[in-house]
């Protein structure tokens, strides 16, 4: 027995289906790496970057604060880079702020699966704030110093004669080709 062939009609309500779910599909895995940078552009626009009052920062866990992104992470501590699936990572073998040697924090900049915590690292300016609250104690840094470099450029985690924190993620956007570093000076600790 043969089973009769679906109408021209039918062919093109299918192929009209599939034509949509391409477009939609396509449309999607295109907009989304840019997604963050509309919706950014959209927040800067209504809101003013946030006024770090620091009596008002909850000192509870570990976190990197930095106002003028509007980014708030919890500090995520272990021996590998699988957390960073999770957030920012302590590099492990770097300083804690406490030890006022070069504390090195790490981040994604993209990922299809998560909100990525440096998508918009590279908005950051020499002079901008970071704060860390470390143990309960407010580390206040100053950005001086942006570059980019070569993802096995080890002077970037080295340790410091003076307190310092180097946070950096990938660059360009998209790839691990190379990494945008910020380095940044303490300026005071809030006890």
């Amino acid at each position: 027995m043969r089973l009769p062939w679906p109408s021209d009609k039918k062919l093109k309500k299918i192929n009209a289906v599939l034509l949509v779910l391409i477009i939609l599909i396509n449309g999607y895995v295109i907009l989304v790496p840019f997604w963050p940078n509309v919706e950014y552009t959209f927040e800067t626009k209504i809101t003013q970057p946030v006024k770090a009052e620091f009596a008002d920062i909850d000192r509870s866990s570990n976190r990197l604060i930095i106002p003028k992104l509007q980014l708030e992470e919890k500090i995520l501590e272990n021996r590998d880079a699988s957390v960073l699936d999770d957030g920012i990572w302590r590099r492990p073998n770097a300083s804690t702020p406490d030890k006022e040697s070069n504390t090195v924090i790490v981040g994604h900049r993209f990922t299809y699966n998560s909100k990525p915590p440096f998508y918009h690292l590279d908005k950051l300016s020499v002079n901008d704030q970071i704060i860390v609250v470390y143990d309960a104690k407010l580390y206040i840094y100053k950005v001086s110093q942006r570059r980019i470099t070569h993802p096995n450029d080890q002077t970037v985690e080295a340790a410091s004669q003076q307190p310092r924190l180097t946070v950096y993620t990938c660059d360009p956007l998209w790839t691990a080709e190379n990494r945008l570093v910020y380095t940044s000076d303490l300026e005071r600790v809030i006890e």
